[in-house]
């Protein structure tokens, strides 16, 4: 599931660049704006996915205060396969009842670019 954290990426540096003196950001994006892309590599077979939806909060704060925390329904998940979907979510694999939510969070925010 590498290939989510280019688009939270993107959306940290869009937030960044928009708003030069906000500092925290919470955020529901549209559904129609997000298509966030996974993969599970597995011995029997590749699956690839997607999401269109995910929520959030950025602060910028550059000190100690800075974080990140995004969020995926895990129900949100398709694969292209009905069935396929029903397994990924149930309690042998995601478990969607239990953790309803992907989350991906982290302390640190550097700013990389100077433009």
């Amino acid at each position: 599931m590498n290939r989510a954290v280019l688009p939270i990426a993107i959306v940290a540096a869009l937030m960044w660049s928009v708003t030069a003196s906000a500092r925290q950001f919470s955020f529901d994006v549209p559904s129609k704006l997000v298509n966030i892309t996974f993969e599970s590599e597995m011995e029997i077979e590749d699956i690839l996915g997607t999401t269109h939806s995910i929520s959030g909060e950025l602060n910028l704060d550059g000190g100690s205060n800075a974080h990140f925390k995004f969020a995926v329904p895990t129900k949100s998940l398709r694969t292209g396969i009905k069935m396929r979907d029903t397994h990924l979510q149930g309690e042998m694999w995601l478990d969607a009842e239990r953790f309803p939510d992907i989350t991906f969070e982290g302390s640190k925010v550097q700013k990389v670019d100077s433009r």
